[in-house]
């Protein structure tokens, strides 16, 4: 459930082939109280709410809960709410048919029997669904579907959104929030956590090969430190992936990170999307090697001061340039720093 840096550093020598989805990894503060709601959680049956940004570990928290617990042993179900929509959703979730009857269809309910059935954005989830779900947590009934059928499992429910927004907007049942948040855990943004940085870069890479694995130098963990992580933990195991794709067995420094970390941003896919013309002959017309170069340099400052707010040097250190350097590039494109400031 839970795995300290020193821990880690003892398997860093074994050739992984899996990692386990159910462990919370890191040593500081927010880890440390977070492997603490999740131990009393784990304790508990009833319903829990996990919230947080998306790409903070919600379903990895989940994960843990359940195995830590008593229903360990059972079924696991993870169904994203988004997919219950449609005229056949009622009958997948529940097993009642258009007739308001048991359809004896193998559902979701009884897939769980015994274990967790985990709600990933349950903010999704159709109003008339949500009346349901709040009944059966309620009632543990349905109409037309018996105790047994419905079955017996834990609730733990995931949401990116703000529910209480969504209840004010009349897009999510008060009465279902209610139920679901008796426990809720806050699942704490990466930003939040910046001294696990170091022991989640290991942690992603133990299931590569010794010699594809790169080397973080200390001036690019600062740098990794200093950024904010709009992607939580999805962004910096996507980052691990691109180093160890483009620099295995390599030390990788500030200017190389920001390369990947740049790399990642879904601003740069769409302006080089809109840069590319309409079809080859248009190409071969138009192309020129060094504005296309200004360009994508351009485009790049822009990107790093938007995502720095304007702040120079945090926008320098995430590009891995000097100050002196970036502040040259801005000049020299037009760029003012305050069109960015917030």
């Amino acid at each position: 459930m839970y795995m300290s840096h020193h821990e880690l550093d003892c398997l860093k020598g074994a050739e992984l082939e899996w990692l386990p989805d159910n462990i919370i990894i890191g040593d500081g503060s927010a880890a440390h109280c977070l492997r603490q709601m999740v131990a009393l959680a784990a304790s508990s049956d009833s319903a829990i709410l996990l919230t947080g940004s998306t790409g903070s570990g919600k379903t990895v928290a989940a994960r843990a809960i359940h195995a830590a617990s008593p229903r360990r042993n059972n079924p696991f179900v993870a169904v994203n709410a988004a997919s219950l929509n449609g005229e056949h959703a009622i009958e997948r979730l529940f097993g009642i048919a258009a007739s308001g009857t048991e359809c004896g269809r193998e559902t979701l309910f009884r897939q769980a029997e015994g274990g967790t059935l985990y709600f990933d954005e349950i903010a999704n989830l159709p109003l008339e669904i949500q009346a349901l779900l709040e009944q059966w947590i309620s009632h543990r009934l349905l109409p037309g579907i018996s105790a047994d059928a419905a079955g017996g499992f834990r609730i733990i429910a995931a949401s990116s959104q703000c529910l209480a927004s969504m209840i004010g907007a009349g897009s999510f049942r008060q009465d279902l929030f209610y139920h679901l948040s008796l426990l809720s855990i806050p699942i704490p943004p990466l930003r939040h956590r910046r001294e696990d940085i170091p022991v989640l870069i290991d942690y992603f890479q133990m299931d590569k090969p010794a010699e594809t694995r790169f080397i973080p130098e200390s001036s690019a963990l600062q740098l990794l430190s200093a950024y904010h992580w709009p992607g939580n933990i999805r962004e910096l195991r996507n980052l691990v992936a691109r180093a160890c794709q483009f620099h295995p067995g390599q030390p990788v420094g500030t200017r190389r990170m920001g390369a990947l970390l740049h790399m990642g941003q879904p601003t740069r896919t769409a302006k080089m999307a809109d840069a590319i013309p309409p079809d080859s002959s248009a190409m071969k017309a138009s192309f020129n090697l060094k504005a296309h170069l200004e360009q994508e340099e351009y485009h790049f400052i822009v990107s790093a001061l938007r995502q720095a707010k304007g702040t120079v040097q945090h926008a320098a250190d995430m590009s891995g340039v000097k100050r002196t350097t970036f502040i040259e590039k801005m000049k020299r494109h037009g760029i003012n720093r305050r069109n960015f400031m917030q």
